[in-house]
């Protein structure tokens, strides 16, 4: 007899897992391998699932997506061919679990697809669309035509899972992503209309939109250049689409409370849409009406810090304070606070400032008695290091043109202390970074280094409402303090010293512009920021790390 593993994920399907269950053991001319993974039902699901001669496998809910969910399923199967089906999908007659591998007799077939047949309670839009969706002949699927391929009611060549996986980042649609990757290999998949199970929602608005709200999000994530859906679009859905479905209602004679219910299916299914497609979180309760509300205010908070902040500059050439534009911040005295790192200097005789930009870091460690050589891209921003180093007199410092991109120009093991402040955000590859800085380090050597914080409490707000985050445009990334240390360690280095810059406030152009009119006042705002930095580092907008190299 042929064995098929079947994966079954579960969360709180105490109603409906016990049916599912027996359809499935209950296959003919199949010995299938029951694995059901579940993600912390809390409702008797494991009590029902203990009954079964099914293999459990858990999973935190914290640590579920439907990519993971499968992978773990199919880790533990041992057949050859591993089907995978929801807990609530019911499989109809005896033969579903045959009929889905039988394709698989042609071994260019990758994937199978069964039919999915509405539930008898369920709701007459669902149904329309099942009906519709799912034919009644045998056929190949293809790449965005209907029926798509489903990991509800699906099998799955084992070899062809080991050499593509499913993807665990991905919030849904983790099998069409999968399908799409295997037909662009010239691997087939095959939609089975004899293979059929009753599989069907009658969900609330909330997880109407939460549902298609991460389907939004994974079409984002799959393919980033697809036009995003559009407000005209969405709109035209909402009110054709509601009229459609409340001609189905008409049409059929069913209750006129579907008639109401029409209309909010469609207003959640639109605003689950738009809110997945720009990253806008819902609420806990599943509504993103609050967070549209959020992003407006935020969105003009930030225009108006954007203006402040562009207008500073010009009010110090109107006040009289330089007769260039220059950001008033330029025009404090120099504290001990901008050079923190004075004291990790000591004892060292051979600096590396990676990407020193006009040499104020370079300067100032060359002050310090050390030899410093100071590295960066930028000719025009070294033209004006060459400058201020000789007006300055620096003989103990130099600065040369390379590209932190690539292979640093120095032998191994020459620096006792490398500076690397406001560079590692701007590269695409800071494992490089790390890896050549470690590279010309001596044994037991000095990092000075910065990051900027990606999860301030006003970057959250932002991220929350699908507002960019990132305190500058040319950041490619930026780091949570557990990602920064990890990094850190995975690259050969122990931190020892860690200390917030200053804090994460959306006030902060506005400050500058003040700073413009008064720098007395700018001076007491920026010590203020400082002191709060201190007292909640959580809310730094990012991090001085002091860090040692270790040898491997």
């Amino acid at each position: 007899m042929t064995k098929v593993s079947v994966v079954i994920r579960t969360y709180n399907e105490a109603a409906h897992v016990a049916d599912t269950l027996r359809a499935v053991f209950d296959q003919r001319d199949i010995e299938p391998e029951v694995i059901v993974v579940d993600s912390g039902s809390t409702d008797g699901t494991l009590e029902i699932v203990g009954g079964f001669p099914a293999k459990l496998v858990q999973i935190e809910k914290a640590e579920f997506s439907y990519g993971r969910a499968l992978n773990l399923g199919f880790a533990a199967a041992t057949a050859p061919l591993v089907a995978s089906l929801s807990a609530h999908a019911r499989p109809l007659d005896r033969h579903w679990l045959r009929n889905l591998a039988r394709p698989f007799t042609d071994p260019l077939v990758d994937g199978v697809v069964g039919k999915t047949l509405p539930h008898t309670d369920c709701n007459p839009f669902d149904r329309r669309g099942l009906l519709r969706q799912y034919g009644t002949e045998r056929r190949f699927l293809f790449d965005g035509r209907l029926p798509g391929f489903s990991n509800a009611n699906s099998c799955v060549r084992r070899s062809a899972w080991e050499a593509e996986p499913f993807d665990e980042t991905l919030p849904y649609s983790e099998d069409v992503l999968w399908a799409r990757r295997r037909l662009g290999l010239g691997r087939r998949l095959v939609y089975a209309p004899d293979a059929a199970c009753y599989h069907s929602h009658n969900e609330t608005p909330a997880q109407l939109l939460r549902r298609f709200h991460g389907e939004a999000a994974a079409r984002e994530m799959i393919d980033p250049h697809n036009p995003r859906y559009r407000v005209h679009r969405l709109m035209w859905d909402l009110l054709a689409g509601s009229a459609y479905d409340k001609w189905t209602v008409m049409r059929r004679g069913d209750s006129w409370r579907w008639l109401i219910v029409a209309v909010r299916r469609r207003l959640a299914i639109n605003l689950g849409r738009y809110a997945g497609s720009r990253g806008i979180e819902p609420t806990k309760a599943g509504r993103v009406g609050i967070r549209l509300l959020q992003r407006t205010a935020w969105r003009a908070l930030r225009l108006g810090g954007s203006m402040a902040g562009r207008l500073a500059p010009r009010v110090v050439v109107l006040t009289r304070k330089h007769p260039k534009l220059l950001h008033p911040k330029h025009l404090l005295p120099e504290s001990r606070d901008h050079y923190w790192y004075a004291g990790d200097l000591e004892g060292g005789s051979l600096a590396l400032d990676v990407g020193c930009n006009v040499g104020a870091h370079t300067h100032f460690t060359a002050r310090q008695g050390l030899t410093v050589v100071g590295m960066d891209v930028d000719p025009k921003a070294l033209g004006h290091a060459r400058f201020r180093l000789g007006w300055e007199g620096d003989k103990q410092a130099t600065v040369i043109e390379a590209d932190a991109n690539r292979r640093f120009p120095f032998a191994e093991g020459v620096f006792d202390r490398v500076l690397a402040f406001d560079v590692i955000e701007h590269l695409d590859d800071h494992h490089h970074l790390l890896a050549e800085i470690r590279r010309v380090m001596k044994t037991d050597a000095v990092l000075l280094l910065t990051a900027p914080n990606a999860d301030t409490p006003w970057k959250r707000r932002f991220r929350r409402v699908g507002l960019p985050f990132f305190a500058d445009v040319t950041h490619q990334i930026e780091y949570t303090r557990d990602g920064l240390y990890a990094l850190l360690r995975q690259s050969g280095f122990r931190v020892d010293r860690e200390e917030p810059i200053v804090v994460d406030t959306p006030a902060a152009p506005w400050f500058d512009l003040l700073g413009a009119f008064s720098l007395s006042l700018y001076a007491r705002l920026a010590a203020r920021k400082r002191r709060r930095a201190l007292r909640r580092p959580a809310e730094s907008t990012g991090f001085r790390i002091v860090a040692h190299k270790v040898e491997s």
